[in-house]
């Protein structure tokens, strides 16, 4: 009768292991989209097979996790609230959480995926384990050190970026649009109070022209700085005229101040 019992857990959990699965198995099929997805999709994979030998129930929930990982979707730390977390761990959960979250939003998936998909697989298993009435140490200890190196990196940033232009051209394209975002984005992460852009131009038409067109130029910055969120007040705009030759000329300098 036991063994009957056991057979049927088995099958019941194999049966609940394919309703939550798309055709292709998360445990061999490459994610879809940015290396973070593919990072998390493996880990999730692994935290699900985990379960599964502890014969676990929420191995369903982490192998979903993963299948929409490999689908491209975006996977979010799970909440404190899915959890029965015992009440004295829960407002250390809600703080790690919230700290886990800021730094994937502020670019932590794009700077360190490895690290931030160890750190949002971890801090599941944390939950998990404080559910189940341990105090998940080993998980926690690994995700408090996986956070950790993703906050490192997003702090270590640069305090000036260079947008280039084409001669002539007060154009942004995609390179200097991207590079006008990783200034935003330090910007929030270094507390940046006020934001200096400077326009230059190189020696190669008339001082006045080229006065001209370093104006252009940094007003151009300055209103996509100002369409990503930086406050008109805490930028200050500087046109230079000319300031090299060549393409060093051909620049808008973005200088974060504290």
């Amino acid at each position: 009768m036991r063994q009957m019992v056991e057979r049927l857990g088995v099958g019941l959990m194999v049966a609940a292991l394919g309703a939550c699965t798309t055709a292709l198995p998360p445990d061999k099929t490459a994610a879809q989209g940015p290396p973070f997805n593919d990072e998390i999709r493996q880990g999730y994979v692994q935290l699900a097979s985990a379960e599964w030998d502890e014969g676990d129930w929420s191995f369903v929930h982490f192998n979903g996790k993963a299948a929409a990982a490999m689908e491209g979707d975006a996977v979010w730390p799970d909440k404190v609230s899915s959890r029965r977390v015992p009440g004295a761990a829960i407002p250390e959960a809600l703080t790690m959480r919230e700290r886990l979250v800021d730094a994937l939003e502020k670019g932590g998936r794009e700077a360190k995926p490895i690290e931030a998909a160890a750190a949002q697989v971890h801090f599941d298993c944390w939950l998990e384990k404080l559910a189940e009435g341990s105090a998940g140490t080993d998980c926690k200890a690994a995700f408090v050190a996986a956070l950790e190196a993703v906050e490192a990196v997003l702090t270590d940033l640069p305090d000036t970026y260079h947008v280039q232009f084409d001669p002539g051209s007060d154009f942004l394209d995609v390179i200097a649009l991207n590079t006008i975002t990783d200034a935003v984005r330090a910007a929030d992460l270094l507390n940046a109070k006020h934001i200096n852009v400077i326009g230059y131009a190189d020696r190669s038409g008339p001082a006045s022209l080229n006065q001209t067109l370093s104006e252009r130029r940094a007003a151009a910055v300055a209103g996509t700085l100002v369409r990503a969120g930086i406050a008109v007040n805490a930028i200050n705009v500087e046109a230079r005229g000319e300031g090299g030759s060549g393409a060093d000329g051909r620049r808008v300098e973005i200088v974060l101040g504290s």
